[in-house]
């Protein structure tokens, strides 16, 4: 028998319920472990408490946008190194130093966890090569 894997965290953040229910249900079949937020607000809280692997955000949402929480992220010594996906239906550049994935809304969910596995293979090797000190 082989031993349990670790599942990886991810925060998926979008004000639309339905957009939210579909992307934690698609996570959580993938063997992911999910927390959600309905806005950029919520999910700085979230944040301080649980850090996520990954955050998957909307970018329009009211109040505080999907781009603004990148910037926070961006800006934390302790989250800066976080994978984020922006999930979009604005046009906006397809790399920018705050966000590592745009993912231009609709999407196909199968698009969308294939970038998420992706990005968290990458930030493993990355923190697994990275010298210490």
């Amino acid at each position: 028998m082989s031993s349990p894997k670790v599942r990886a965290v991810i925060l998926a953040v979008d004000d639309e319920s339905d957009a939210l229910a579909i992307l934690q249900w698609s996570l959580a079949r993938e063997g992911f472990e999910v927390m959600t937020a309905s806005s950029s607000l919520e999910a700085m809280r979230h944040i301080q408490h649980h850090q996520p692997d990954l955050v998957i955000t909307d970018y329009q949402m009211p109040a505080m946008t999907g781009l603004a929480l990148c910037r926070w992220l961006r800006g934390q010594r302790e989250t800066r190194g976080i994978p984020i996906i922006l999930h979009t239906g604005q046009t906006l550049p397809s790399t920018d130093p705050l966000y590592d994935r745009l993912i231009t809304k609709p999407s196909e969910i199968d698009a969308l966890l294939s970038e998420v596995h992706a990005l968290l293979e990458l930030s493993r090797f990355g923190r697994a090569d990275t010298p210490p000190g």
